[in-house]
């Protein structure tokens, strides 16, 4: 690609400013994209979406941009995936660029261990920046053990968190217990889930609630009726 050729894609990703002021950090960016086998545009249109969608500073932009396109690479998501996860953890969580490239290899290997896809679960994280933000402790931890708890369960880790919530409304959760008690005839006690979800522990949360519904056997003998108190 001309040098021409890659100030005109910088101008019409971050207009005549970008081939001014951003244009070394571009060019770095675009290059680390050409070493990983990626297209020019790729490393440009990661750079953006750090800086429009995370508020990502100048001086930061080409070290995060760089870290989410090896990521992309290492956790087998695609390169806006993996720019959205590295936003999410150096902005919402607090970790650097190196300590939050560490994280997702240490998470991705604590998947396959657990015999989980790692980029299910990172790309179930990427599609939930608002409980991201809501939940995140632990630099994150408790949101990938969510993620992983929900992908093991075929469920999303947003109706995770919608859950947490659900059990933090005391008054309705308490009365939605009692129904599911009457109509499983099963005793059922939350408390403990209310306070690990109130820990923003979601994957103890999970355990949890399935120890107090049912094992497989059970939740297959049940009626369509009380499959949905539980």
């Amino acid at each position: 690609v001309k040098l021409s050729d890659h100030a005109n894609m910088v101008g019409e990703s971050f207009g005549a400013s970008g081939n001014t002021g951003m244009r070394a950090e571009l060019m770095g960016t675009a290059a680390e994209a050409q070493r990983l086998g990626y297209d020019l545009q790729v490393g440009i249109d990661n750079a953006k979406t750090l800086t429009s969608q995370f508020g990502v500073g100048l001086n930061a932009m080409k070290d995060l941009s760089d870290v989410s396109l090896r990521s992309a690479r290492s956790i087998g998501v695609s390169t806006e995936t993996a720019a959205v996860l590295v936003g999410m953890f150096t902005q919402l969580s607090g970790h650097s660029a190196k300590s939050a490239e560490l994280f997702m290899k240490q998470n991705a290997l604590l998947a396959y261990q657990n015999n989980v896809a790692p980029n299910a679960v990172f790309e179930q994280i990427a599609e939930s920046s608002e409980n991201v933000a809501l939940w995140t402790k632990e630099g994150a931890q408790n949101i990938f053990d969510g993620a992983m708890a929900a992908t093991k369960m075929g469920i999303n880790y947003d109706s995770v968190a919608n859950a947490a919530r659900g059990l933090l409304n005391v008054q309705e959760s308490v009365q939605a217990e009692i129904e599911a008690s009457v109509l499983t005839g099963k005793q059922m006690n939350l408390q403990r889930a209310r306070e690990l979800a109130l820990a923003g522990k979601h994957s103890d949360m999970l355990e949890e609630i399935k120890n107090q519904v049912a094992d497989e056997s059970e939740w297959n003998a049940m009626n369509v009726f009380q499959r949905e108190a539980m």
